[in-house]
């Protein structure tokens, strides 16, 4: 019931942004009010998830139970729902539409099918494959909706060439021929609304925003909302020719909103907003969009879409972090000005800001530690699944860990302002927290690790003698001996390095290291050679 609430209530807004869109007077309190709204729906993003992979499935159960061309349209509706959501679902769907008779003996079906393949391969990134399997297709003879859904189709790939391209001239010859399947959409495209958002395109492409506003005013109100999302990206595209930076944002929460709510991972709008309010130094709103974008890309299989948000990700994440050190320093001020006004609390003030400073160092540390993980694992690892799970995984851990300690600092603080002075001093002298937040790199550690080499134990162990072979505790997943040579498995060799990593003792390393290559059967070089083979 909570949930169905949480809907009711974003629609309402989604409702009340809609009806706000025809009028010519626009307040600001609005965009404020579009933005929560995005906020709560990308926070509660895993509930619509859920809700549409829950209709998906009852779609799926039904195609099981229907023969001849009811079979096909259900099957269809599954490949079609998973195209902006996970490419690889679709692939396997699309597939399987590929094998049914009735696709095969009807042409149209078939021409489709060809046209499907393309888009996914487009949301892929694979272009040129795209567009080399489009011109297998003959348009002629098809009919006028799958005529335009073809031009559709090679219009959206050429699109995107062009905003890949490398040189002027070949983003020039792209635009070009993305004009000339403009206008054959509107040729054959009869739906009034699919056919207006393509003219408010063009209108746009050529700077008559005024046509293009009236155009989109027009079929805001009887669009579905699959139209809708993209007459709010027109209608903000509008807005950003006109240097309306207000309206721009507006229109691209609105359509990031109906992006969200349906479940498609692939999309524009929401790492645009995210790139405007880096621009005006939201750079909160800006990091959150933009980590949301990447894992949906990632999980989306949408390579190119995640490769441009990653170029821009360091730029937003610095100036997050200058944003929250800029805070921290206004903070510590006012911790000197209390300080003036409370002598006494002076020596409990420099002890706190000391130990903040440990916390720090302790902190940059666990981000190196894992910085040096993930480069070992992207050098050995070069599959796109390997490298999207740990963007996905580094990004959560350095969330965490920024969590924790600012959670720290805060009891720190409260305690202080309480003159709880015996259990601050208790807190100050334990070393509880460190050794917790240990034990926690270690278990994330050993789940990345196995999660990625999921034998590694098993062949390691066969690399050592019978009598020799180390046994994992009930509980654990690794031992100590384990993840020194696992991360000798991912490249960290120096000992210096290692110790560093796991905040053992180079000695004690070096002991591991001599004790599992005397148990060996091989020699110290062929040893440490399989087990980076392994």
């Amino acid at each position: 019931m909570n949930f169905k609430r949480k809907i009711l209530t974003i629609s309402t807004v989604i409702l009340c942004m809609s009806s706000f869109a025809q009028t010519d007077v626009f307040e600001k309190e609005k965009l404020q009010e579009a933005l929560d709204s995005l906020d709560e729906v990308i926070e509660h993003k895993e509930e619509y998830a859920r809700a549409w992979q829950a209709t998906t499935d009852r779609i799926k159960i039904s195609a099981l139970h229907q023969k001849g061309m009811d079979r096909v349209s259900a099957y269809w509706e599954v490949m079609d729902r998973y195209r902006r959501v996970q490419t690889d679902s679709a692939q396997h769907y699309l597939n399987t539409l590929r094998q049914l008779a009735e696709v095969q003996e009807d042409r149209e079906l078939a021409a489709n099918l060809q046209i499907s393949q393309a888009d996914i391969y487009g949301v892929s990134g694979l272009y040129m494959s795209a567009i080399e399997l489009l011109e297998k297709v003959e348009p002629q003879g098809l009919g006028n909706d799958l005529q335009a859904q073809y031009y559709h189709t090679l219009r959206t790939i050429y699109g995107w060439l062009g905003d890949y391209a490398s040189s002027s001239n070949l983003k020039e010859k792209y635009v070009m021929i993305t004009a000339q399947y403009r206008d054959s959409i509107l040729r054959y495209d009869h739906d009034s609304i699919s056919r207006h958002i393509v003219l408010a395109d063009k209108y746009l492409i050529n700077g008559d925003t005024d046509h293009a506003l009236a155009l989109c005013k027009k079929d805001l109100t009887a669009a579905t909302s699959a139209n809708k999302r993209y007459i709010y990206s027109n209608m903000a595209e509008a807005y950003r020719q006109n240097d309306d930076n207000a309206r721009y944002e507006y229109y691209l929460a609105l359509t990031s909103i109906d992006d969200l709510r349906s479940g498609i991972r692939e999309y524009m709008a929401l790492p645009k907003l995210a790139l405007s309010c880096y621009e005006h130094g939201d750079y909160e709103r800006a990091y959150r969009y933009l980590t949301c974008t990447m894992e949906d890309a990632s999980a989306c299989k949408a390579r190119l879409r995640a490769v441009e948000s990653s170029r821009f990700f360091p730029i937003i994440d610095k100036a997050y972090k200058k944003q929250e050190q800029s805070q921290r320093r206004t903070e510590r001020l006012l911790t000197y000005a209390l300080v003036g006004f409370a002598l006494l609390l002076a020596g409990l003030l420099l002890m706190l800001r000391k130990q903040n400073q440990k916390l720090t160092n302790a902190r940059q540390s666990l981000l190196e530690a894992n910085e040096h993980l993930q480069d070992s694992n992207a050098a050995l690892e070069k599959t796109d699944k390997v490298k999207e799970e740990y963007i996905a995984f580094y990004l959560d851990k350095c969330r965490g860990y920024l969590g924790a300690l600012q959670k720290y600092r805060r009891e720190l603080l409260k305690l202080a302002k309480g003159r709880q002075h015996e259990e601050l001093l208790k807190r100050l002298n334990s070393s509880e927290v460190m050794d917790e937040e240990q034990q926690r790199f270690y278990k994330d550690f050993d789940e990345a690790f196995l999660n990625i080499h999921p034998q590694f134990v098993e062949r390691f162990n066969a690399l050592l003698e019978d009598d020799k072979q180390i046994k994992v505790k009930r509980g654990e997943l690794m031992t100590t001996e384990l993840r020194i040579f696992a991360l000798i498995r991912l490249g960290v060799s120096d000992t210096a390095a290692i110790a560093h990593f796991l905040n053992y003792s180079t000695a004690t390393v070096y002991n591991y290291r001599s004790r599992i290559r005397n148990s060996s059967k091989y020699g110290k070089e062929e040893f440490e050679e399989k087990v980076i083979g392994l």
